[in-house]
């Protein structure tokens, strides 16, 4: 009897230390998974992070794109912008429609809405009088045509030619 009490002990130490063993296993087992499922969330983050950052930067460069494609329907206040305004402005004249077109004055109004105010004058026929109307119109900045006037020179009907002036705000120009 005593033989099989010391076999029933030994039994109970031995299944006592395989149950121990098999908890220890089970909680590291567990204690690895739950770092497991922490890793592929943290994983998941940082790919979440890099398809966010990946979208930032397309959005970044189609801004820069767009800013630039922008950038050139706004002046800045100084006077090397209002040089390149009455250049532009003229340009429309002789090699585009074919009037003369001359700047009267320039001047920056400032105010709630700073602008610059100018005083155009032109002369051509009434085809590139028009047209050079027509140009103004749809000149890509900010530009309010305040007065436009033009008379006919005289002459025949197919070479008469016009003369008038404008008065005209550019209004899209730079904050400071």
């Amino acid at each position: 009897m005593k033989r099989t009490l010391n076999i029933f002990i030994a039994l109970l130490v031995v299944d006592l230390l395989v149950g121990g063993a098999f908890w220890f296993g089970y909680s590291a087992i567990n204690a690895k998974k739950d770092k497991e499922t922490e890793l592929r969330k943290e994983l998941a983050d940082e790919v979440k992070k890099v398809a966010q950052q990946a979208a930032l930067r397309r959005a970044l460069k189609q801004a820069e794109k767009e800013r630039g494609a922008l950038e050139k329907y706004f002046y800045d206040p100084g006077e090397e912008s209002q040089i390149d305004f009455v250049s532009q402005i003229e340009g429309l004249g002789t090699p585009v429609s074919g009037v003369i077109v001359e700047t009267g004055s320039l001047s920056l109004t400032t105010g709630g809405a700073p602008s610059f105010y100018g005083e155009i004058s032109f002369k051509g026929k009434w085809e590139e009088t028009y047209h050079f109307l027509r140009l103004l119109e749809t000149f890509p900045a900010r530009l309010i045509i305040r007065r436009f006037t033009a008379q006919s020179l005289g002459g025949s009907d197919t070479v008469a030619l016009w003369s008038g002036s404008a008065s005209v705000d550019l209004t899209s120009l730079k904050g400071n």
